[in-house]
């Protein structure tokens, strides 16, 4: 009896180990086609003592960070006395007494080694209106992971930022320039907020367009990242209510024709995103604030006989 019950435990146990050895052999996940093949890998969050199977090659075509697992759910690791986990093979001996801020500084540092080798910031971007899509290039995770380095599975998906008025799109005129409260929300996930903790992404303040006078504006806000690119995010809100009476000249709209007119059309010209009237400012009528604008000002401001349209 008990030698049938041994050698029951025994078949048990090699069906499982098979089991688990089948699973280590998996070298394509889901997303796998003859041109896109996978580079497969584990995943371990030493923290939380779990692995799972991961596709370098396919990860960031998924928006959840756990959602590219391409065999079965996050697993629990089996940590024995060696401090090794059976499956994955993790030391949690050596890995506990890892730094995860020193990991994570480790990896900007290869990020700005990645970006000035290369000339570009290693990210793939997409823009639409008020909503940005961040995320690390597959080519720079497998930088990384040939420099010895690593990258979390957090940090393998997209940041999402989206711009938003939260008062709402429409605002009463009253008389003065309208600049509602803009506000720059980001995803929990992916490389943005990282980026933000080492001042590699910047968010700008808010600026605005046509939000002088009553009809369509647009607030806007710039993110840039150092050594590449300025992506910007636009809202549009509609400004109710009567026109003030047009007064050609008078490019920032507080009634007076004066040097400050001059300087704040020189700053739109430079488009150093000022606000200005440009229907004042096109002071020669041919529907557009102009450099040609500018200098008829400063002769009008400097005496000369000029008449404005």
């Amino acid at each position: 009896m008990r030698k049938t019950m041994l050698m029951a435990l025994i078949l048990v146990f090699t069906l499982i180990f098979a089991s688990a050895a089948a699973d280590l052999s998996i070298t394509r996940c889901m997303y796998y086609t003859d041109e896109s093949p996978c580079d497969i890998i584990w995943w371990v969050d030493t923290g939380a003592k779990q692995h799972c199977r991961a596709c370098r090659n396919h990860v960031t075509d998924k928006e959840d960070p756990r959602s590219y697992v391409p065999v079965t759910e996050w697993t629990a690791c089996s940590v024995g006395e060696s401090g090794e986990c059976s499956v994955c093979g993790a030391d949690y001996r050596s890995n506990a007494e890892s730094d995860p801020t020193a990991d994570e500084k480790i990896l900007m540092e290869l990020f700005m080694a990645y970006t000035m080798e290369h000339g570009a910031a290693p990210l793939t971007t997409s823009v639409s209106g008020s909503e940005l899509k961040l995320s690390l290039t597959s080519d720079f995770i497998s930088w990384v992971y040939d420099m010895g380095g690593s990258v979390s599975e957090t940090l393998m998906v997209k940041t999402e930022y989206a711009l938003s008025l939260p008062a709402g799109s429409t605002y009463a005129y009253e008389g003065g320039p309208v600049t509602p409260a803009a506000e720059v929300a980001a995803s929990e996930y992916g490389p943005g907020a990282l980026l933000e903790q080492f001042g590699i992404l910047t968010i700008g303040e808010p600026y605005y367009e046509n939000n002088q006078t009553p009809g369509k504006a647009k607030a806007l806000v710039d993110l840039s990242v150092k050594r590449g690119q300025t992506y910007t995010l636009a809202v549009g809100f509609t400004i109710q209510g009567s026109a003030p009476e047009r007064l050609p000249g008078d490019s920032d709209g507080d009634g007076d024709i004066s040097l400050a007119d001059a300087i704040a059309l020189l700053h739109y010209c430079a488009d150093q995103t000022e606000s200005i009237r440009t229907d004042n400012a096109d002071v020669d009528g041919d529907g557009a604030a102009t450099l040609e604008d500018l200098l008829s000002l400063l002769k009008y401001l400097a005496g000369w006989d000029i008449s404005f349209e």
